[in-house]
């Protein structure tokens, strides 16, 4: 299809600015460390000076990695990570469905953290001793604690559990993982057991290794040449004793826990992850497999696909990421650090003006792609969606061209991601009205760049964003109300030629 623009008003007055090519990176926390070594401060530099174009994100995950540091030098390296990173800082919080991004330091993030072991943080000795029953408690309380106290001292048996550790076989690994009971075993000896199980994973690599192998060989995977860079890779565990896809065999480890729900995105992608590893399908070497290590890994590769890229230098990262975001549509792109240095290299800063703009638009319906087309009749109006070659003002996307009547065309330019992501960063805002400003100088209303008052009113739901109009053109940056997006509207003052 090839749209025709009658009319567009100059402004070569308008003076050149550097374009922005908002793209969000999600480093590995090897590469911060690799980055670190005093002999690769030319790469930091080059790093710190990418950051007018790219936008260097971190995560929880991050943070994790350096708690198993036991040292102070872990703090050397979140000052050194914020350098990079500054306040860009991708959490879920548990009672949260998705991850969004949050303004706070590598430091600040850490340190409102609780990384104790499982025994610590929830201190189960400790808490029955709370619940002994004191003098000064009311009449309720005291009853509410021996009725407690009643229930923590059941015997399992009565309760129809069996110890599981006297029926698996000694040579079946998940024993390792089962908590050991004594002899008439009761709730308080299972809780506290499952408690010291699951820190004996995290602590014994070998419990992992053995539990894996020993899935791997029951199952009689090792038989069947399993591909993951198959393009079928999905459909292949159906030949196997397992006799599903691979996303069913996931889908099977919610059944039994409808707690996952609550983060489903979040805990699918994890429990594909460990899959990948469980069933010996990513080939890593055994001995190399370490619970704690991978889990964190798992985490690295979702927070990542909030991103337009993961970099990393650990293979199995990679290959287990690019599978599952090729299985799950996420069109992050994987690349190791060499990769990822020579697209720095390549991305060429280019001047950007107002002509450069309106040929933009001229050519954009001839490189754009037409990925739907339709009418609305109660509105009478067309529209047709396009997904554009390269971004307009380094963010924007698609665009959506309005026509009504005969009414001038509205185009809507708005970003649309193709990941998880579902936020937008105050930075981002930010960069793309400070973009705006420098090409079209102050709004109608005096308004110039972003600053903490646009960032308040956002949270506040009031934002109003830009409006310009020279000559009967109009241009509009807000936020959509129906949709929530960043937009941005160019409303020329003529008509347009659609050929049907």
């Amino acid at each position: 299809m090839k749209l025709v623009l009658l009319r567009i008003v100059r402004f070569s007055q308008r003076r050149s600015i550097i374009i922005i090519k908002m793209t969000r990176v999600y480093l590995d926390s090897n590469i911060f460390r690799y980055l670190k070594e005093v002999e690769r401060y030319p790469l930091f530099k080059k790093l710190i000076s990418s950051k007018d174009d790219l936008i260097y994100y971190y995560s929880f995950a991050h943070l994790s990695d350096l708690s198993r540091d036991k040292s102070e030098k872990k703090f050397e390296d979140l000052l050194f990570m914020e350098q990079i990173v500054d306040t860009n800082f991708l959490n879920l919080y548990p009672d949260e469905e998705f991850v969004n991004s949050q303004i706070a330091t590598p430091l600040e993030a850490y340190n409102s953290c609780d990384f104790s072991s499982i025994n610590e943080v929830l201190n189960f000795p400790e808490l029955i001793k709370e619940m002994k029953i004191r003098d000064g408690d009311s009449p309720e309380i005291k009853l509410a604690k021996k009725n407690f106290e009643t229930i923590l001292h059941v015997p399992l048996e009565s309760l129809g559990f069996p110890n599981l550790t006297d029926i698996i076989g000694d040579d079946n690994p998940v024993k390792k993982l089962l908590p050991k009971l004594p002899e008439n075993g009761t709730l308080q000896d299972l809780i506290q057991g499952m408690l010291n199980s699951f820190n004996d994973l995290i602590e014994d690599p070998s419990i992992w290794r053995e539990f894996r192998s020993f899935s791997i060989q029951y199952l009689g995977l090792q038989k069947f040449d399993l591909d993951i860079n198959s393009v079928d890779f999905n459909n292949l565990l159906k030949d196997t004793p397992i006799q599903k896809t691979f996303l069913e065999f996931v889908e099977d480890t919610f059944k039994h826990n409808k707690d996952l729900e609550k983060q489903r995105q979040f805990n699918f992608f994890i429990n594909a992850y460990n899959c990948l590893n469980l069933l010996g399908l990513d080939k890593e070497r055994n001995k190399k497999v370490v619970f704690s290590s991978f889990q964190n890994d798992a985490q690295h590769a979702f927070y990542a696909s909030h991103c337009d890229y993961l970099v990393s230098n650990d293979e199995q990262l990679l290959i287990k990421a690019r599978i599952l975001y090729e299985l799950f549509n996420i069109e992050t792109r994987v690349l190791n650090f060499i990769e990822f240095e020579t697209l720095i290299n390549q991305n060429k800063k280019k001047e950007y003006n107002f002509k450069l703009f309106q040929e933009q638009l001229l050519d954009l319906f001839n490189s754009g792609e037409v990925v739907n087309d339709f009418n609305t009749e109660e509105q009478n109006k067309r529209v047709i969606v396009y997904r554009l070659k390269y971004k307009f003002f380094g963010f924007f996307n698609y665009l959506n061209l309005v026509i009504k009547n005969e009414e001038n065309p509205v185009f809507i330019f708005y970003n649309e991601s193709n990941n998880y992501s579902r936020f937008m960063s105050f930075i981002e805002f930010s960069k793309v009205t400070n973009k705006i400003i420098s090409l079209l100088g102050p709004d109608n209303y005096s308004q110039e760049q972003f600053t903490e008052e646009d960032k308040k009113l956002i949270i506040e739901n009031n934002w109003q964003g830009r409006a310009w109009r020279f000559q009967n053109d109009s241009y509009y940056l807000n936020i959509n109300d129906s949709e929530k997006k960043f937009v941005f509207y160019y409303i020329p003052d003529h008509k347009i030629s659609v050929p049907t």
